[in-house]
């Protein structure tokens, strides 16, 4: 009894790990440099993943287990503006889906965008392999309403050599 105990023990341990994969950063324009945005601004705007299969079938396809939400967006911080740049699907350049998400020419302005994006800066300090779990030598936030710039603040972070 111990040792199947102790093997659904290890199952459901080595289960766990495997959904814990790190994901594919959002991408933005910010004062001229193109940076990592541990942000997702378009999940709004998609809305649930059951309606949103309905809507947009393209976005069912899973690319890898570091990028579940199957696109990756570029995005412009322009003028105190939050703008939509492109969306590729499985973070293939070569594959933009903005045309089938909007019936727009980019850039979009991000309206529908109320809340924090996370933009790094420097090279990777720190890296837990699950979700956005990055730290980076710095981070600024940016506090967005309705695609408009609110409020920003720059962090320097520290790291023990």
């Amino acid at each position: 009894m111990k040792r199947l105990t102790f093997i659904l023990f290890a199952f459901f341990l080595s289960a766990e790990v495997s959904f814990a994969t790190g994901q594919y950063p959002e991408l933005i324009i910010y004062e001229g440099d193109t940076l990592k945005l541990l942000s997702v601004p378009l999940e709004g705007y998609l809305g649930e993943y059951d309606e949103r299969e309905d809507k947009y079938p393209f976005l069912k396809l899973t690319c890898s287990t570091a990028l579940w939400r199957s696109y990756q967006a570029l995005w412009k911080l322009e003028n105190d503006e939050l703008f939509l740049v492109d969306v590729f699907l499985c973070a293939d350049r070569e594959k933009s889906i903005l045309r089938n998400l909007f019936e727009l020419d980019s850039p979009i302005k991000a309206k529908w965008f109320s809340g924090k994006l996370f933009v790094q800066h420097g090279k990777m300090i720190k890296y837990h392999h699950s979700g956005f779990a990055q730290y980076f030598e710095e981070e600024t936030v940016v506090e967005i309403q309705e695609g408009n710039l609110m409020d920003r603040q720059h962090f320097v972070n520290g790291y023990r050599p």
